[in-house]
C-alpha cells in the first residue's frame, strides 16, 4: 500500500476508497455501464469495437451513469462468463502481439477517453439500468425461457449471451428493465394457471 500511495502522490485519497469483491456480479452490481477489453473477437464475443468508438460512446453515457471498465488478466483475458456482465467490449489493436500490459491497455482507454471528452459534442444520454437490476431480468428471461422450451438445456447460455448482446445495444433503462421483468411475471402467470 505504500507503494502505491507513493505512485499516487496527488490523489492519495483513490488507495483509501478502494474495495474487494470476491464476486464481479457483486462489485458490478450498481454501475449502468460496463465495457470489457478482449483480445479475441471471435462471432460469440458480440461486435467489439476499437479504443476510440468506446471512448465516443462512453463520453455521453458517463454523463447521466457510472461506468465500468472491466480489465482481464494479462495472460488470460476475461471469460465468457466475465464478459456476460459487459455492456461493450473494446479491442485495442497489438500488431500481432497477444496482449498488452494491464497498464499499457488502461492508459490507452483512459487516453481516449480523455481526448473524447474534451473534444465531443454533448448529447442526451439517459441513465441506464445498473448492472444488477439487468442480472435479476436475464435470470428471469432465461427461467422463463427455460420453462416454455425455447432454450436448449444442455446449454442454455448460447441463446442467453447472444441475447445479452442484443439487449445490451439497445441500452435498457431501469423501468423497461421492470416492464420485460413484468412481462416475464405475466407469462409464468399465464403458463401456471392454464391457457383459459
Amino acid at each position: 500500500e505504500a507503494a502505491a500511495r507513493a505512485m499516487l502522490r496527488v490523489r492519495a485519497d483513490l488507495i483509501d476508497r478502494l474495495e474487494h469483491r470476491d464476486d464481479l456480479g457483486e462489485a458490478l452490481g450498481d454501475f449502468q455501464y460496463c465495457v470489457g477489453t478482449t483480445a479475441r473477437t471471435g462471432g460469440g464475443r458480440g461486435p467489439v469495437v476499437s479504443p476510440r468508438e468506446m471512448a465516443a460512446r462512453l463520453v455521453d453515457i458517463a454523463r447521466e451513469n457510472t461506468v465500468a471498465l472491466l480489465f482481464g488478466p494479462e495472460d488470460t483475458g476475461l471469460t465468457n462468463d466475465e464478459i456476460r456482465f459487459c455492456h461493450l467490449l473494446v479491442n485495442i489493436p497489438t500488431a500481432g502481439f497477444k496482449s498488452l500490459n494491464l497498464s499499457h491497455a488502461v492508459m490507452v482507454l483512459a487516453y481516449e477517453i480523455f481526448a473524447a471528452r474534451e473534444n465531443g459534442v454533448r448529447r442526451f444520454t439517459p441513465r441506464l439500468a445498473s448492472v444488477a437490476e439487468l442480472e435479476g431480468m436475464y435470470v428471469q428471461v432465461q427461467g422463463l425461457l427455460s420453462r416454455i422450451g425455447f432454450l436448449n438445456p444442455q446449454n442454455p447460455g448460447y441463446w442467453m449471451m447472444h441475447l445479452r448482446r442484443m439487449l445490451s445495444r439497445t441500452g435498457l433503462t431501469a423501468k423497461e428493465v421492470r416492464i420485460i421483468r413484468g412481462i416475464c411475471r405475466q407469462c409464468d402467470w399465464f403458463i401456471k394457471n392454464g391457457n383459459a
